[in-house]
């Protein structure tokens, strides 16, 4: 059901030969965080192998709300865990086995007034307002409180991978369970007036 085609992402198993580890730090402007880890290698023998993998990002919101002082958007909270398996169970048959866990709270994503065009008039009418004239650079805006940016995603899954050397071809079997909640609310107009809105 690939109307334009599909990609697809295979992700690194663990390392069968060796024990490795990696690190990463990374800090940038409104105390953007990302912490970045993981350790893989084989455990007791070359049949088995076990990798670990985490991050965690964090930034602080860069859109003011006039009306609200101290509450700013688009910030990020986000971190992620995953953990693989990967077994040689026989000489021809391969099983890996990835669970993963990741989680998102953040206020995401207001906008900034670029033009006060001619719906400007029509925006006021309705009880909203902009930021006129427009300060795009500063990026601030008037309260969209009345509608917020919540954006609260929690997801946790499990897959297997079978893999079998068969005297055919190498034939794969992949089964996978996924679970998705998302709340997230948005304010599509971008005013204070409460014209267009998606509730949490």
């Amino acid at each position: 059901n690939a109307s334009a085609g599909s990609i697809q992402v295979i992700t690194r198993g663990p390392d069968t030969e060796q024990l490795r580890a990696y690190g990463n730090l990374s800090y940038g402007d409104y105390d953007f965080t990302q912490v970045q880890a993981g350790v893989t290698g084989p455990v007791a023998s070359d049949r088995l192998a076990l990798s670990l993998d985490g991050t965690l990002t964090r930034r602080d919101g860069f859109v003011t709300d006039l009306a609200n002082p101290g509450v700013d958007y688009n910030d990020r909270d986000r971190w992620l865990l995953r953990g693989q398996a990967s077994s040689q169970l026989t000489e021809d048959l391969k099983l890996r086995v990835i669970a993963d866990v990741s989680s998102r709270d953040e206020n995401c994503c207001a906008a900034v007034t670029t033009i006060a065009g001619p719906t400007a008039a029509a925006i006021a009418a309705a009880g909203g307002s902009l930021v006129n004239p427009p300060r795009p650079d500063d990026f601030v805006m008037t309260s969209n409180a009345n509608r917020g940016y919540r954006s609260q995603v929690d997801e946790y899954g499990l897959s297997a991978e079978f893999t079998w050397d068969s005297s055919v071809g190498e034939l794969t079997s992949i089964t996978a369970w996924r679970n998705w909640e998302a709340s997230r609310s948005q304010d599509p107009d971008f005013t204070n007036a409460d014209i267009v809105y998606r509730p949490p």
